[in-house]
């Protein structure tokens, strides 16, 4: 049962008798404001998180999750102290930084260099630290001792004593905020005992040495134990400038171990699911006894293991099967407890993800993206969180008024998202066949490279095969747009693909992925897919010699057909589905001239056809959508 501990603080002065170097190394911080809503905080940790790698004895980074543009879970946990230091700094844009309390240049964080570190090193620092912590056995309350020494006389400042509790790696399966990060390093989690620090003494004489001592509660939101860690830091708030910095490492945890699901297929054939957890003991102490919770869809069961599991050790754990129902299925496996004990990491303890089960498999693939979103038999897998990924959009082709996009504007660099289509039967199929979308696309600037793929599966997902890749110029249908989110304004921004089906013609079991890959870039639209397609038929105005238009398209119940006939032949009118098949012929006696006539399209299925207009060797070839 967890127990209230009060914040006790201590600062106690003692003289040193031994002789002490007249200064010290200066190891540095760089405290980072960046927020999980905040799109360019994503490339920019990721940046920092490169840099800091390589400079531990240099450096230390830490990072205040802050309500730039706005607030998400991991503020609100602690919103008090990266408001208190943002306000003590004067931040109002994210990524902001600053260099031992200062700022260089805009104040972005990628402004910090390897040089600009190296440089900082050669500065010696008038104060050394010793700084360690430790918990009580329930690890719910935490102890910390800051002692701070003058390695030579300092005569004057305001300085201040500041401590802050840290997770060093917080990792989540999804992302919690909306700008795609799953990965977060050296979050500040707490401040002891507030953001304004203990004071100390404005003068120092050489060797004095002032102890800080925290006894405190530890955060309930603590996502993992194993990875909390101390940073101390010297202040002076007259300048803002940090004398001096240290961190206590995260200690070693007796009962704690790492849940493994290494199957990641996504897509399943078979309904029968027979999950395997592996678990290795990542503590002091040997596991007997374990807990799981499996979770698939609403079905929970809980599995209790028994054996004997060595420190650094992995087993395997057999857990129960389970029929899949057609559809999207989440999942989740927990390891609740350990001997007994609750496990002290809610990210170690934890697998999640989602599985998708398709019972049958379709000849055709046909889709407009109205109606709901993903459509029947088709799956999204988007990496990224919330809004951003694979979803349906209010602008299509050829007049239509949804698609698809991915909206790479807002979506970290590197991330994947993909969207499979129905899994598809082409045993049918020989050569010459075709998967036909539209695409819409602006880059971000000249030099970004958003990437499309599109990727076959012969084997339900196991492995996959390149069918398409284009990226950067090539992918944009339109001019750079670096202002705001792209959006697709007009048929001219549409450009129609054809990829060949030939690898897989023939094939009974078919899976096809759009895999977008994105590099911060802007965003992408997919409409009208049609699988499979003739890749030899001719194209929508590659022949208009009757100036033929249709209206309204979409349509539903009746399409009006114009044209202008030079000859005084007869015109006929075909129509014929993405599989080239007939499926309404109309024969009109009309003389040379303009042209007007109905159609009726109430008894066609929704879809894309092919309208095709003669008159004697006169050719307009029209794509008709008809949509409920």
């Amino acid at each position: 049962m967890k127990h209230t501990v009060l914040l006790l603080m201590l600062i106690t002065g003692s003289m040193l008798t031994t002789a002490l170097h007249a200064q010290t190394a200066r190891l540095q911080l760089y405290e980072v404001f960046s927020g999980e809503n905040c799109p360019p905080c994503a490339p920019t940790n990721v940046y920092l998180h490169n840099l800091a790698v390589p400079n531990t004895e240099k450096i230390i980074m830490i990072k205040y999750q802050v309500n730039i543009p706005s607030a998400g879970p991991i503020y609100f946990q602690n919103s008090v102290d990266p408001t208190a230091r943002r306000t003590y700094y004067g931040v109002t844009s994210a990524p902001n930084a600053r260099h031992d309390g200062t700022t260089i240049g805009s104040g972005h964080g990628q402004n910090l260099t390897q040089a600009i570190i190296d440089q900082r090193v050669s500065t010696p620092s008038p104060f050394s630290i010793n700084l360690s912590h430790s918990f009580n056995s329930n690890r719910d309350s935490v102890f910390i001792t800051m002692a701070v020494t003058a390695q030579q006389a300092v005569a004057s400042g305001t300085w201040v004593g500041h401590l802050a509790l840290i997770e060093k790696h917080m990792s989540y399966p999804t992302p919690p905020g909306t700008n795609g990060e799953t990965d977060f390093y050296n979050v500040v989690r707490k401040m002891y005992p507030s953001a304004s620090g203990t004071a100390l003494p404005g003068t120092w004489t050489s060797g004095q040495t002032e102890t800080v001592t925290v006894a405190a509660a530890v955060p309930t939101y603590i996502r993992d134990l194993a990875e909390v860690a101390v940073v101390g830091f010297v202040q002076n708030n007259t300048t803002k400038e940090v004398a001096q910095t240290e961190i206590s490492e995260p200690l070693p945890v007796p009962l704690y171990s790492q849940a493994i699901f290494n199957d990641n297929s996504f897509y399943r054939c078979n309904s029968a699911f027979n999950p395997v957890l592996s678990v290795e003991n990542l503590g002091t102490t040997p596991l007997t006894t374990m807990a799981i919770r499996q979770i698939i869809g609403t079905n929970s069961q809980l599995i209790q293991w028994t054996g004997n599991l060595a420190p650094g050790a992995t087993t395997n754990i057999t857990l129960n099967p389970i029929t899949l129902a057609s559809g999207t299925s989440t999942y989740t496996f927990r390891i609740d407890s350990m001997n007994g004990v609750i496990h002290p990491s809610a990210v170690r303890s934890t697998v999640t993800g989602s599985l998708y089960f398709s019972a049958n498999a379709v000849t055709q693939a046909t889709n407009t993206f109205t109606g709901a979103f993903p459509p029947a038999n088709f799956a999204v897998r988007n990496q990224s969180s919330g809004t951003n990924g694979w979803t349906q959009a209010v602008q299509g082709a050829n007049g239509s008024q949804r698609s698809a996009r991915l909206n790479f504007w807002d979506i970290a660099p590197g991330e994947i998202n993909d969207l499979y289509l129905p899994r598809l039967n082409l045993s049918a199929i020989g050569a010459g066949n075709a998967l036909k979308f539209y695409l819409a696309h602006a880059q971000y600037n000249a030099s970004s490279a958003d990437r499309l793929d599109i990727e076959v599966s012969t084997d339900c997902g196991l492995n996959w095969s390149p069918l398409y890749t284009n990226s950067g110029p090539s992918l944009a249908t339109v001019a750079p747009v670096g202002t705001a989110g792209y959006v697709p304004t007009s048929a001219a921004d549409w450009r129609q693909e054809s990829v060949s089906l030939d690898a897989v013609a023939g094939q009974a079991n078919v899976l096809i992925r759009f895999r977008g890959i994105s590099d911060y870039g802007n965003n992408l639209y997919i409409d009208e897919i049609n699988v499979p397609a003739s890749a030899v038929a001719v194209e929508e105005n590659e022949r208009d010699d009757l100036s033929v238009n249709i209206y309204p398209n979409p349509v539903r119940d009746w399409a009006t057909i114009r044209g202008f006939n030079p000859t005084s032949d007869n015109i006929s009118i075909t129509l014929r589905n993405t599989l080239g098949q007939l499926i309404l012929v109309e024969k009109l006696g009309v003389a040379q001239g303009a042209f007007e006539f109905n159609v009726p399209t109430s008894m066609l299925s929704e879809g894309i056809y092919t309208a095709e207009v003669r008159s004697g060797q006169n050719l307009s070839v029209r794509r008709l959508v008809r949509r409920n």
